[in-house]
């Protein structure tokens, strides 16, 4: 499939689901390439029959015959235990649909901090993201930049350009959506998500 036929695909596909009245807040092509198939996402609701049946009526309109729809609970939504993991909930790599541009916003923090990651990964303590303060802090082990008592500064340069750079690469091209970035050796008082799936 072209561009402009993706394009005009992901068009369609946003009018058809703009029109259902419910919580939809994502739609992705699946990276299945056998299989293919538009995950849509949903927070929950009632009436789930009833959405169900008026999603795929209205993309079987708009041309798709394979679709698949995922109800997310607010838990999975609004406390997640990563993002790395909230992202990978919602499988594929195309997003077609993102009326609220979050999903495409956590992928994006999500490819930045494994590219950080790979970066400085001796050096790093831990990934997080404030989601109320939309500010990304990248947390240091302060002992792997001391020199006696004294923070080396060549280093700690060193680590904020490729902290710069992973985050320019994931956002581009809309740097304007990038977060707030914090480099340091501890973290703030503040509800934060480990960008990172551990365990």
């Amino acid at each position: 499939m072209g561009r402009i036929e993706r394009r005009l695909g992901a068009e369609r596909i946003a009018f058809a689901l703009r029109a259902i009245p419910a919580p939809i807040f994502a739609a992705a092509w699946s990276s299945d390439r056998d299989d293919a198939a538009l995950l849509v996402h949903i927070a929950a609701a009632p009436r789930r029959g009833v959405i169900r049946q008026q999603i795929n009526e209205a993309l079987t309109a708009a041309g798709i015959t394979r679709a698949r729809i995922r109800f997310h609970n607010a838990a999975q939504l609004h406390a997640p235990r990563s993002l790395e993991r909230l992202v990978a909930r919602f499988g594929g790599d195309d997003i077609v649909y993102d009326p609220t541009e979050a999903v495409g916003r956590a992928k994006a923090l999500v490819t930045a901090s494994r590219a950080v990651r790979a970066s400085i990964s001796e050096k790093l303590f831990g990934l997080y993201y404030a989601p109320r303060l939309r500010t990304f802090y990248v947390a240091l082990k302060a002992t792997s930049l001391l020199n006696g008592d004294k923070v080396r500064m060549a280093d700690l340069a060193a680590i904020e350009l490729a902290v710069v750079d992973s985050m320019k690469v994931a956002f581009a091209p809309k740097l304007e959506d990038c977060p707030a970035v914090r480099v340091g050796f501890g973290l703030p008082q503040a509800h934060l998500v480990a960008v990172e799936a551990v365990g």
